[in-house]
């Protein structure tokens, strides 16, 4: 009977998609720097994850010391990602450099918040 059983069991698997058998789940490099951005920025008062400075961005306005001000915090969030997908092709550490070239140790801080290598490429 146990055999029986445990070939059920293994049959059905087979046709289980992925996710439901508990495969672990892959989160890209970009993801993880929007996480880790937006854990080390503060600037949720403006509704703006990553701290972003005003650039004309779509729904922002011209807030204190050039930061963006958004009208709502899909409008910062979707201004974050577009920045880091202007990031693709380099390293999290070139990235990050230019994300915020006056603090040496910034990119290690944040690629630690993001399980985050500084090789890695976006």
């Amino acid at each position: 009977m146990k055999e029986v059983l445990l070939l059920a069991l293994s049959a059905s698997c087979l046709h289980a998609p992925i996710g439901e058998i508990g495969a672990p789940r892959i989160v890209s490099v970009q993801q993880r720097l929007f996480d880790a951005l937006g854990r080390a920025e503060n600037c949720a008062r403006w509704l703006n994850p990553g701290c972003l400075r005003f650039a004309r961005q779509e729904g922002a306005r011209r807030g204190p010391n050039g930061y963006a001000i958004f009208r709502d915090v899909m409008d910062g969030r979707r201004a974050l990602q577009r920045r880091i997908a202007h990031g693709r092709g380099h390293t999290v550490l070139e990235f990050l450099k230019g994300y915020n070239p006056g603090h040496a140790e910034y990119s290690g801080r944040v690629a630690a918040l993001g399980g985050l290598e500084l090789w890695e490429v976006l």
